[in-house]
């Protein structure tokens, strides 16, 4: 057997909670680095492979019962939380996360980013930096996004981990900070909290818990585009808000010199058409003339929070596909957004 570690688990029901002792090991005998439960306090023999690790973050586990026809149902579909007591000499390890970022405003305007599409995130933690690739609840946008540890003044992580968090509640803490004062936020070792500092005019700490992480890989969409438009984020913002000052969705049609947007409601309809070396329309490029329909709702609150962390974005489509919108990140940085099109019967 490989080394051994000792743990201490509660079962989390709804109204009792009771705690053991039990000893892991590697699963070397299976031919995994799995742990698999080898000993019991109660020493039950059946207890043994019973339990399969699905997540880990610095000193605290969460594990499912695996099927097991030796134990009732309602046992097979309890959560375990488990709190690594003792370290051991090889095998599973304390993870470290940690991070500060000078400008406070910089993290709060990206999680505002972040909470247009997802109100849950799991982001990918690692040595090199911090990943999010998510789509909201209806499926119909995603949000791929990456800060290099570059991005922060100060970044710890010593091994690759998913963290999961509530964003909104994330960006009520942000916005008691100002703008001049600097974040820290750190997974707390024995508790498995986040816990978010803000120093400056004075100092103050809160902490909130990491959610279960979803296993979920939103692969990246493979998609052909024949048109490529680089515009002002602000430019591009105020075209949108005049459309939809008539209607709730957009035509989006780009030829070789200019951009239209046009939008038709009950009442009153609008183009915009914004010229290929304007102020607004940077650079365009076209392989085929191409136009789509898009919902207000999500391009219009995309842009506008985006429109904080960038000053450039580059638009691509073909006809009545998804558009991919990529907003100019520093250093290396990105925040890229996919938008399904409305599909318009005849």
């Amino acid at each position: 057997m490989g080394p051994y570690w000792m743990v201490r688990f509660q079962r989390i029901c709804q109204a009792k909670t009771s705690a053991k002792t039990a000893i892991w090991t590697r699963g070397q005998d299976h031919g995994s680095n799995r742990p698999h439960i080898v000993g019991y306090s109660n020493d039950h023999p059946f207890i043994r492979d019973v339990f399969d690790l699905y997540t880990a973050r610095l000193g605290i586990m969460l594990v499912k019962l695996e099927n097991n026809s030796r134990i009732n149902p309602f046992m097979r579909r309890l959560k375990i939380q488990v709190t690594l007591q003792l370290t051991h000499t090889g095998g599973l390890k304390s993870r470290l996360f940690k991070l500060r970022i000078a400008d406070a405003k910089l993290l709060r305007d990206m999680t505002t980013v972040i909470s247009t599409l997802v109100d849950e995130a799991t982001f990918n933690v690692s040595p090199e930096g911090i990943k999010l690739r998510a789509m909201d609840p209806s499926r119909v946008a995603m949000i791929d996004f990456e800060w290099p540890k570059t991005i922060f003044d100060e970044y710890v992580c010593d091994a690759a981990m998913k963290m999961c968090i509530n964003v909104s509640e994330m960006l009520k803490l942000l916005r008691r900070a100002a703008k001049d004062e600097s974040v820290e936020l750190a997974l707390d070792e024995k508790t498995g909290r986040l816990q978010v500092a803000v120093r400056g005019r004075y100092d103050r700490t809160f902490n909130m818990p990491t959610l279960e992480a979803t296993e979920e890989e939103v692969p990246t969409p493979k998609i052909t585009f024949s048109v490529r438009a680089k515009t002002t984020t602000q430019g591009l913002h105020q075209a949108i808000e005049d459309v939809q000052l008539v209607s709730d969705h957009v035509r989006v049609e780009i030829g070789n010199e200019k951009m239209t947007l046009r939008a038709t409601g009950d009442l009153m309809g609008a183009i915009v058409e914004l010229k290929k070396g304007s102020e607004t329309l940077l650079d365009l490029e076209t392989k085929e003339p191409s136009k789509a329909t898009f919902s207000l709702s999500y391009l219009s609150e995309i842009i506008k929070n985006a429109s904080a962390t960038s000053d450039i974005a580059t638009l691509e489509f073909s006809t009545d596909m998804p558009v991919k919108i990529d907003f100019q990140q520093p250093k290396e940085g990105k925040l890229t957004f996919y938008l399904a099109p409305r599909i318009e019967v005849e």
